[in-house]
């Protein structure tokens, strides 16, 4: 009996040790020099150091680090890590209990994220003190290289500041890029889209009479940008954003194939990313009025920009989808490492497909709604988005990936209540892609 709870407690003390219920817990945060968080290059974000934060990162990417104080507890990476910076997962946990047996300070693991302390910057540069988010994504790894929130707060001051952060209407302790929950607007008409060119009913020429207005059970659907009655491909109705034509499409789809589109694309599966994230809400459409509200992002569906993020990126692919993730080694109280292991990416459109696809947004950029995201030198492609919300103006959406014939980045831009996409959000995606690849 001796000898298995002996068993029991070496097998199970490194999970009691840092048991919420445990007081050794609180001392032990008390004592250990707690471990740094850093982005892919070793540039610190939190800087290693004791029980309290330390931030040291863009202001931007702050309640994806998040904090770490004795009385609030933790957030972000600080949380999700938590045991990792205390030195306490695996074999580090007996490396404590060895220090502090020979009375000499323990020091805790160390986090290396996938962030680029540099885009970060020019993302949130480029964003300004607009309320919204930035993502920025590596489609052939899935790698996050920056993620922007607007209004953030300074972790160094949080629990000085804890009651104005907790109340703010403006709510700076979210980060927007994976948490906020906005109508995807026609940003999702890429999903449209794809769907119906994989299923093989219409091609980028095909023909379809636009009237600027669509009926159908007593719901009137117009057109958001002014166009000529008439005859209009479907790579014309895509570039101009035409929900008339998008509204056809869904109908001529209907309810089950598109589901089956927002299942293979893995709406809301961002769970691998351990920080606190918001899964997106799309749900069936209860009637065709509904459905096609559905065509053109509206209606009963909310997504994270970094949902949109990864659709774009699938397409960048060529119709491979690559997990999203954010920490890309961890380093343990012994030095050791840990590397992300990747996972295989799934297939989720042909290759043909996602080269149409392109070519559409292609033309979004080159002579539709989203000319203003235009960077010389580089080809872009691209969808805008405005979504109408109860709260006030739409929100202003831009998403791309460049260059077209080599997709080195995603951008996901996402403006609150500021109007055109093409107007706000695309403009802020060209100042991002022209420092980054345009040599600007």
């Amino acid at each position: 009996m001796i000898l298995a709870g002996g068993f029991f407690q070496v097998l199970w003390a490194p999970s009691l040790a840092t048991s919420v219920g445990n007081p050794r817990v609180q001392l032990a945060r008390e004592q250990i020099l707690r471990g740094g968080i850093f982005d892919y290059s070793g540039r610190a974000l939190a800087l290693p150091g004791d029980h309290q934060m330390r931030y040291v990162g863009p202001i931007s990417l702050a309640a994806i680090v998040g904090y770490s104080d004795l009385i609030l507890g933790q957030s972000g990476l600080e949380k999700a890590y938590d045991r990792v910076l205390l030195g306490l997962d695996g074999l580090s946990f007996y490396l404590y209990q060895w220090r502090v047996h020979q009375g000499q300070s323990h020091y805790g693991g160390h986090i290396i994220t996938t962030i680029d302390y540099a885009m970060q910057r020019i993302a949130e540069e480029a964003l300004g003190q607009r309320k919204g988010a930035v993502v920025i994504l590596e489609p052939k790894s899935g790698a996050i290289r920056a993620l922007v929130s607007f209004p953030s707060f300074d972790p160094n001051r949080v629990y000085e500041k804890w009651s104005f952060l907790r109340d703010d209407k403006d709510a700076p302790l979210l980060h927007r890029a994976v948490q906020g929950l906005y109508p995807p607007g026609s940003v999702f008409k890429m999903l449209i889209l794809a769907a119906a060119l994989e299923e093989g009913g219409v091609r980028l020429d095909t023909t379809y009479i636009d009237q600027g207005e669509f009926r159908v059970e007593g719901y009137r659907l117009t057109n958001a940008y002014t166009t000529q009655p008439g005859p209009i491909t479907l790579m014309q109705a895509f570039a101009n954003s035409s929900n008339v034509i998008f509204a056809q499409l869904a109908l001529e789809l209907g309810e089950n194939k598109l589901f089956d589109y927002v299942d293979r694309f893995g709406f809301g599966n961002l769970q691998g990313l351990r920080v606190a994230t918001s899964p997106a809400r799309i749900f069936p459409p209860g009637s065709k009025a509904e459905l096609v509200q559905f065509a053109i992002g509206q209606g009963n569906q909310l997504v994270t920009p970094l949902d949109i993020a990864v659709l774009t990126a699938t397409i960048a692919t060529g119709g491979l989808q690559f997990k999203a993730f954010l920490v890309q080694e961890l380093v343990d109280s012994f030095g050791g490492r840990r590397q992300h292991v990747k996972a295989m990416p799934e297939r989720v459109l042909s290759s043909f497909t996602s080269y149409q696809v392109t070519r559409a947004m292609l033309g979004v950029v080159e002579n539709g709604t989203g000319t203003r995201a235009q960077v010389k030198g580089v080809s872009i492609a691209g969808k805008t988005g405005s979504a109408e919300n109860p709260h006030g103006k739409p929100h202003a959406w831009f998403t791309c990936f460049a260059p077209a014939d080599d997709p080195q980045l995603v951008v996901t831009v996402i403006v609150e209540n500021a109007g055109s996409g093409g107007q706000v959000a695309a403009p802020i995606a060209q100042e991002i892609l022209g420092r980054l690849l345009g040599g600007g």
